[in-house]
């Protein structure tokens, strides 16, 4: 007798979360000894951005064709 083939189901590709990029932080620019005086700008540390995570597609599963007995 010849098998039924059936379907084979599709799989739910789901979601890739994003990442926090957080912040980086400033450097302290302090003060330059008495030769010079001055003081040493400080480094803006600003933020990194997230990156997106974005979507996984769903595979699509077909159908299994059936089997000639």
């Amino acid at each position: 007798p010849p098998t039924d083939g059936g379907t084979t189901p599709p799989t739910d590709g789901g979601t890739t979360p994003p990442t926090d990029g957080g912040t980086t932080p400033p450097t302290d620019g302090g003060v330059n000894p008495p030769t010079d005086g001055g003081t040493t700008p400080p480094t803006d540390g600003g933020v990194n951005p997230p990156t997106d995570g974005g979507t996984t597609p769903p595979t699509d599963g077909g159908t299994t064709p059936p089997t000639d007995g």
